[in-house]
């Protein structure tokens, strides 16, 4: 039932859980903000180095390619963003037509590491990649 579901929702350019929007706030539960307000999946929040910007997993250019007619399928795809914790235009750091998510740096912020599903022996594995931050 729920395989029927997910094919229905893929045929209206949606993923499970369609809407999750990244959130900041204090310690104490004050000074809560909503970072994003894309309508997407966006998930798996990561500060940068610098603390004063966010590194997320999203389908926010999957799901426009599919809302603009093209590939259904598109909306499945997450991709790195990084937004400033005030919010605005994420920037697309990963371009992959496969998963790219939970994304975390090294103690040093030198690194980043994400997982993916590119380069994958059969479908469906995920590897571990590290790549240098460049800012």
């Amino acid at each position: 039932e729920e395989g029927k579901e997910d094919v229905e929702l893929l045929g209206q350019a949606l993923v499970r859980p369609s809407h999750m929007e990244i959130t900041v706030v204090n310690r104490d539960g004050s000074g809560f903000k909503q970072v994003t307000n894309n309508g997407c999946a966006n998930f798996a929040p990561y500060y940068l180095p610098d603390d004063k910007r966010i590194i997320f997993s999203s389908n926010f250019e999957g799901m426009r390619i599919a809302q603009q007619g093209g590939d259904h399928k598109a909306a499945r795809n997450f991709d790195l963003f990084v937004v400033s914790e005030d919010g605005g235009e994420p920037q697309r750091i990963t371009n992959s037509p496969d998963f790219d998510g939970f994304p975390v740096f090294s103690p040093s912020g030198r690194y980043l590491v994400f997982a993916s599903n590119r380069y994958s022996a059969k479908e469906g594995e995920t590897n571990v990649f590290v790549a240098e931050w460049v800012d």
